[in-house]
């Protein structure tokens, strides 16, 4: 039986191991991570509709803090989700969210003009309904993300596949339009403007397996769809002016197989750029070489995975861009991609232990977290990741970790993607061209909450000395969101009734609509 909560109901039925809060208190630091470039520092995970006594519903993981700290949210404007993603501003804080079918702003409203994000096509149609929370279904589109717009600290743009209508001699729903929006977070006081929408890139049979990698410049995009069948690798080059240029690109290596399994597909490009993975169990690994100044790919490495085939597959790169982690569903295995030969270098890193949360823990989607450290979802309706926690590490001393994250709510198929945000311009090349141009966007002051009393027994109050409004959470240092309040610029003080709740340390997170962020911390005592 899973055990309920009496003081946040949204966390009822969470399975969690006992903590002991005095001990937190002591042990858990929760310094800041420091990082330029904070857009994946907010993860949005997890599987709607809202109903969080069956595990149902969204969960933030915030990475600005270590551990990382995870909150069960309820997100109106949102049901289920087959591609939860996310994006912040340059420090960390969350501007926009989406489940490829609406867009919402931090404040879980819909952002105006954010409807019908890949419509009208089969996903959409089965996956979204007229409300964005239909019953579910479908093809999960495991590979949308955001990018920072070139040139602007308020505009983000969103790279997306739609999964359209089957035409002979495909019997199968396949993605056809490679699409992107354009987001403006100044709009509406903060909250938001969609104010480009499903703008087509390329129409082709194409697969579900996005990614993109900064420009040598440090400023541009490039964003990379494969084709099916096919040696060329349809490429876009996103610039100030928007998406500038589509090219067809040579690839050393064909990707073909079965059309209706590209769902099972994921694509990387390593956290230094130089190299473009993709894997499919068809296909296996293939790894490129890329030119980040002219958008081409360079030899071509084919790795085979030398194991049972699964329909699930998953691949991460560690942060020192020398691991390659690959998984079939079954098993995980590592490959140097520094080594002589690459494919002797694999690894054996651990196999499926038969874990059930409640359904088979089986490994699927990777993606490297700001943190350093690698996580991995299971297939479907699972509550707790995979983390391989020293990925940069050779052989078993990368320490993977099955089933090693507790969420409060089921995952789906999907992980939120998020290409490598703090990759900057390839030093001393030809297109590192943009001398004086920030590349970077600079951080705003963040503020110290103050609270008081503390410690404290029956209540406190925090003090946010900013003159905008916001919203204020609070969290225990398991995770769990205690209190949430909008905050308003002419009542600096808000007073909390904690007289229910246990002792233990709690951190009090603020954000405002323009980006400021406060911390604070404090202590219940009984």
């Amino acid at each position: 039986m899973f055990p309920t909560s009496s003081v946040n109901p949204a966390l009822n039925r969470m399975t969690m191991k006992a903590l002991n809060l005095l001990v937190a208190a002591v042990l858990v630091a929760a310094q800041p991570i420091l990082a330029q470039n904070k857009n994946d520092y907010t993860w949005l995970i997890g599987d709607g509709p809202n109903l969080p006594e069956w595990y149902a519903g969204g969960a933030t993981v915030d990475f600005s803090v270590a551990p990382p700290v995870i909150t069960y949210r309820n997100m109106p404007s949102m049901g289920r989700s087959l591609a939860f993603t996310s994006i912040c501003d340059a420090n960390g804080n969350l501007m926009a969210y989406t489940n490829s079918c609406g867009m919402v702003s931090l404040y879980d409203t819909l952002i105006e003009n954010g409807a019908m994000l890949n419509s009208p096509g089969h996903e959409f149609e089965f996956s979204c309904g007229p409300n964005l929370n239909g019953p579910g279904g479908g093809y999960p589109s495991s590979s949308p993300f955001f990018v920072p717009f070139p040139g602007s600290d308020s505009k983000y743009a969103y790279f997306h596949v739609r999964f359209d209508y089957p035409k002979p001699p495909h019997p199968f729903y396949y993605a056809e339009s490679f699409l992107y929006s354009v987001v403006d977070m100044a709009e509406n006081n903060g909250r938001g403007k969609v104010i480009l929408k499903n703008e087509l890139i390329v129409k082709d049979t194409i697969g579900d397996m996005l990614t993109a990698v900064r420009h040598g410049n440090g400023r541009d995009w490039w964003v990379v769809c494969d084709e099916f069948n096919s040696d060329q690798t349809f490429v876009a080059l996103l610039t100030p002016n928007g998406v500038q240029g589509t090219w067809r690109r040579d690839t050393p290596l064909k990707w073909s197989g079965d059309i209706k399994l590209f769902y099972t597909a994921q694509a990387v490009f390593s956290p230094n750029g130089r190299y473009y993975a993709r894997y499919n169990y068809p296909n296996g690994i293939q790894v490129m070489g890329f030119d980040r100044c002219s958008g081409t790919f360079t030899s071509g490495l084919q790795l085979q995975y030398l194991s049972t085939p699964g329909y699930t597959v998953g691949m991460a790169i560690s942060a020192n861009s020398r691991f390659l982690y690959a998984t079939n569903g079954l098993t995980v295995y590592q490959f140097d991609l520094e080594a002589t030969d690459v494919q002797a270098s694999r690894t054996f890193i651990g196999e499926y232990d038969g874990h059930v949360a409640p359904l088979p823990t089986l490994f699927n989607k990777m993606q490297l977290a700001p943190n350093g450290k690698i996580y991995m979802n299971a297939t479907n309706g699972v509550y707790k990741l995979h983390v391989i926690h020293n990925p940069d590490a050779k052989g078993q001393a990368c320490n993977l970790e099955q089933h090693g994250l507790e969420l409060p709510v089921t995952v789906g198929f999907s992980m939120p993607m998020y290409p490598h945000y703090r990759l900057t311009n390839w030093a001393g090349s030809p297109c590192d061209s943009l001398a004086g141009v920030a590349v970077q966007q600079p951080e705003k002051e963040a503020l110290v909450l103050s609270v008081a009393p503390n410690p404290a027994e029956a209540f406190v109050q925090v003090g946010i000395n900013s003159d905008e409004g916001g919203m204020l959470r609070v969290v225990d240092v398991a995770g769990r969101l205690m209190f949430q309040s909008a905050t308003e610029a002419t009542a600096p003080f808000v007073r909390i009734d904690v007289q229910t709740w246990p002792a233990g340390v709690y951190y009090a997170l603020w954000a405002s609509e323009n980006g400021r962020s406060g911390k604070g911390r404090f202590t219940v005592m009984r």
